[in-house]
């Protein structure tokens, strides 16, 4: 397996719409034993990652006050465009390894690292128990 190299790899949270359900935005829900989803993610994916990304919409000025240190971005158009456009927003760049995420999935570093150590162009990671 190559050596993984964070400094290749951006990592971008999409979190800009408003949760299927409740009014708190899916970062801020809590994870018992762990503070938010928020934490938890960035907490996974930057020792893998050299850069991540937070990119909201719904209620982001909350996030964003919560999470200083979080490099954020917005879509400001949130509840008229889809995931696509807010990915577009992330500041990708070409010939640079990025891993996407929804805000709302909980995963840990040690599937990051399988991530961005896979030897593939495109790989995705699912969750064939998650209804479990």
């Amino acid at each position: 397996m190559p050596e993984m190299n964070p400094s290749h790899h951006h990592a971008v949270i999409l979190g800009a719409g408003k949760p299927a359900r409740g009014q708190l935005p899916s970062a801020l829900w809590s994870v018992p034993g762990h503070g938010r989803v928020l934490n938890w993610l960035v907490s996974a994916l930057g020792q893998s990652c050299g850069d991540v990304t937070f990119v909201g919409g719904y209620r982001f000025s909350e996030i964003v006050a919560q999470y200083p240190a979080v490099s954020a971005v917005i879509n400001p158009n949130w509840a008229n465009t889809g995931t696509v456009s807010s990915l577009l927003r992330a500041g990708l760049q070409p010939h640079r390894a990025c891993l996407v995420s929804y805000a709302d999935i909980l995963y840990r570093d040690g599937l990051v690292r399988q991530l961005c150590n896979h030897p593939d162009e495109c790989v995705i990671a699912v969750d064939s128990h998650w209804r479990e």
